[in-house]
């Protein structure tokens, strides 16, 4: 008998209670990719001719954003299990991670462009499938790097692809849905009412308040996805200690 996934409500009440109950222990990684963020938007801004500068914040930019998500799945985790978060021990383990990081993200692209090549179903069904190589690059100690990643995030979805799917995509369209209302209305007081899709101020603080609604509430969707990979673990596990009974 299959062993039963979480269900989605839960994936939403256990990772919303996680990140309001541990805002304080992420808020570190949030607050600095957010000030990396409108350094360079206030550079594109009132240095628009400094293009040289531009670049090289928004290199510096990237670079740190990805050394802070790295920290925040370290720490969300740790919360998770209920072990300590030290954000000292995240963000030293997470730096060594980048390189490894980096090169399950290209792999990555290449496999999903590869499939929206040949069609957007193959496209999906790879994204799916390959949805949790990146964390278990990150959490996991053993074949977590290249390759061997890729093939244990599919051993955990095989078979389960279409409620894999639903509790990745349903969690976060909810939140987003929730946070929609509130981003349209910061933009609508931002332009004081005259939003225009093709004026330049209007577009900049349309990315900006995207980029802080999203860079704020990044720990929930890490939460998310790393309440769904524990859960698939465990029944993944007891399935196959049902068949090797039922075998016996």
């Amino acid at each position: 008998m299959e062993t039963k996934l979480i269900s989605v409500s839960d994936i939403i009440k256990n990772g919303w209670n996680l990140y309001l109950e541990n805002f304080q222990k992420v808020s570190v990684p949030i607050f600095v990719t957010l000030g990396t963020s409108a350094a360079v938007v206030i550079i594109e801004y009132f240095l628009p001719e400094s293009i040289f500068l531009f670049l090289f914040a928004t290199a510096v930019m990237i670079f740190i954003n990805i050394w802070m998500v790295i920290t925040q799945i370290l720490l969300v985790n740790k919360i998770y299990l209920k072990q300590p978060a030290v954000l000292e021990t995240a963000t030293s383990l997470a730096f060594s991670k980048i390189p490894s990081y980096l090169l399950i993200v290209i792999i990555n692209f290449i496999i999903i462009l590869i499939g929206l090549v040949l069609l957007i179903i193959p496209g999906l069904i790879f994204t799916v499938w390959y949805q949790f190589a990146v964390y278990i690059n990150i959490l996991e100690p053993n074949d977590n790097k290249g390759m061997a990643a890729f093939k244990a995030s599919k051993r955990l979805v095989r078979g389960r692809w279409w409620p894999t799917f639903s509790r990745l995509i349903l969690p976060p369209l909810a939140i987003c849905l929730l946070l929609a209302p509130i981003a349209v209305a910061l933009i609508y007081m931002l332009t004081l009412g005259g939003y225009d899709a093709t004026d330049y101020n209007s577009l900049l603080i349309f990315r900006s308040v995207s980029s802080f609604v999203s860079l704020l509430f990044a720990p929930l969707f890490i939460a998310f996805i790393i309440i769904l990979y524990y859960n698939l673990k465990e029944t993944k596990k007891q399935d196959t200690n049902l068949t090797s009974n039922s075998n016996q």
